[in-house]
């Protein structure tokens, strides 16, 4: 991680360390939560080997929970062990740091604090992200996101989110780089079961190559309301266009150039009594591994059916899709994965998972592809204790 991120870490946890102890100070309720999972994973086609192996994952985690009328800390500490029966060279250690800080400051005005810090390897998250296979590398990814919101009327709210993401990688040819963005909001409550919104903003990288330098930037402006169907269906659009320009300083490759196109999200989901989830598709663009600007389009189906109080059926399905702009590389490609799953609450504090998924990725530049079967189980633990 570099000077500048690490301070803006230290930062952003002070800040939720003085919200933590502002909140202790008013009588504030304090939940400590460990928690630990074992799960064991049968991969037929380990991050493309074409080798099957045996995967243990042990992941013990502490969360600590501080809240009062007016303001909800969290703070999650997280450590990942996987291990191979055979492919121990793709053995490692992941860690994750989250927290988010929600305060009334007063009846009109509102401040969000939310971050992560993730200390993880590519072959973990790259494929579904990306669409695309990466060898194991290590990397290391913040992301602090501080917002305000302002209550003008009844019917109005106005919000100001800044975002800051620092990655780094420790393989010279995946490209370091920094993400800012700054957009505004505004919402307008129509009725009670619609409300119109509308946003701008702008976002920056600074890719660090390690013969140059490169840049992207773009302007954004969204359009697009909530509106609550009855009260089981919730539907959510976000849409509008982008500009975008993307500058590459390196031997033998200069480049200047300006783009457009559009963005957006929609959302719909549902609530029955035995029965909840959401369907969602995202587009937006990104930075690929060697720093060339991709658009990507992203699908997410996410069902959970109750079979009795203590059993559940889920069922989770992801698409990316994504396309490069030509400045650096030629990348066109998807990633699909379908994971059903069975969950059984042992206990208040046990739960039992079993479940399988299946990945396809597919690289239409170099006509390419590659599938993996997985079939997994798993047992949690969690014991929450209130202070």
């Amino acid at each position: 991680m570099n000077a500048r991120a690490f301070s803006i870490l230290i930062i952003a946890v002070a800040a939720t360390a003085l919200s933590a102890s502002v909140a202790l100070a008013q009588s504030a309720q304090v939940i400590v939560t460990p928690k630990a999972a074992y799960r064991i994973v049968y991969d037929n086609n380990v991050n493309n080997t074409k080798d099957g192996d045996i995967e243990h994952q042990l992941r013990p985690a502490l969360q600590v929970d501080v809240n009062t009328e007016r303001s909800k800390n969290t703070v999650e500490a997280a450590v990942t062990m996987h291990r191979y029966n055979d492919l121990d060279q793709l053995d490692r250690t992941e860690q994750e740091y989250t927290f988010s800080s929600r305060n009334e400051l007063t009846e009109l005005l509102r401040f969000n604090l939310t971050g992560s810090y993730e200390d993880d390897y590519t072959i973990s998250k790259i494929a579904e992200e990306l669409a695309e296979t990466a060898s194991k590398t290590a990397r290391r990814r913040l992301t602090l996101s501080p917002r305000l919101e302002y209550v003008v009327t009844e019917r109005n709210l106005v919000g100001l989110t800044y975002t800051y993401g620092s990655t780094d990688y420790d393989r010279a040819e995946y490209v370091d780089y920094d993400y800012q963005n700054l957009s505004a909001d505004w919402t307008y409550i129509w009725t009670e079961r619609f409300r119109v919104r509308a946003s701008t903003g702008a976002s920056w990288y600074d890719n660090k190559y390690s013969d140059g330098d490169g840049a992207y930037s773009d302007l954004s402006f969204m359009v697009g309301f909530d509106y609550d169907i009855n009260e089981i269906w919730t539907w959510s659009v976000m849409s509008g266009l982008l500009q975008s320009k993307t500058t590459v300083d390196r031997p033998g490759l200069d480049v200047d150039k300006e783009g457009d196109g559009y963005v957006g999200s929609t959302r719909l989901t549902w609530d029955y009594p035995r029965s909840d989830g959401y369907i969602e598709y995202g587009r937006d663009n990104t930075i690929g591994l060697s720093g060339e600007t991709l658009t990507r389009d992203r699908f997410h189906l996410k069902e959970t059916y109750l079979l009795t109080e203590r059993q559940r059926l889920k069922l989770d399905s992801v698409i990316t899709l994504s396309e490069s702009d030509g400045t650096i590389s030629e990348r066109d490609s998807a990633y699909y994965r379908i994971r059903p799953s069975y969950e059984y609450d042992l206990d208040e504090n046990w739960t039992w998972e079993v479940g399988c998924s299946y990945e396809y990725v597919e690289d239409r530049v170099n006509s390419s592809n590659y599938d993996r079967s997985k079939a997994y189980m798993e047992i949690r633990w969690s014991l929450p204790e209130e202070l």
